[in-house]
């Protein structure tokens, strides 16, 4: 089961309160919990969230795709975003997944293949018994360079 408030945080976080509407909330979170794992892609996964996403960002802000943020940040979504902000609406599934071999493989796979930022997060925050010390560190330096300035996520802001 995926929390519905985990879903809705990371939409706003992402996409600002505006966006986050109990009915975008209950589609991201229903594609969510239609997933199976070694039944689907987790990049196939992705591209019906950029669908969902687009969806949702249109209905909520139309054409101009323009909104403000919680943090009080101006941001114009473009078409080129759909993919990265897809990814990040896959956090609360891959952040519910149990610990274990299979899915440190699936997400390693995942992260390596798709530069999934999500997936790295999950692996960097709940895998770290499954990494070296260096793998560790490289993900950590990844992630702190892939989070827009400012924007990353306190966590990772701590040295470590």
């Amino acid at each position: 089961m995926i929390d519905a408030e985990r879903v809705r945080q990371v939409l706003v976080e992402e996409a600002g309160s505006q966006v986050a509407t109990p009915a975008a909330c209950s589609r991201v979170q229903a594609l969510l919990e239609a997933y199976v794992p070694r039944e689907t892609e987790l990049s196939a996964l992705a591209l019906r969230m950029e669908d969902v996403v687009f969806e949702c960002l249109y209905s909520a802000l139309g054409r101009q795709m323009l909104t403000v943020l919680d943090s009080g940040e101006v941001r114009r979504f473009r078409m080129d975003d759909l993919p990265e902000l897809a990814d990040r609406m896959l956090t609360p599934l891959l952040e519910s997944l149990e610990v274990s071999a299979a899915n440190y493989a699936m997400l390693r796979r995942h992260a390596m293949e798709t530069g999934s930022v999500s997936a790295m997060a999950v692996l960097y925050r709940r895998y770290a018994a499954y990494q070296s010390e260096d793998e560790q560190a490289v993900l950590g330096r990844v992630l702190r360079d892939r989070y827009p300035q400012g924007r990353a996520p306190e966590w990772l802001r701590r040295p470590g």
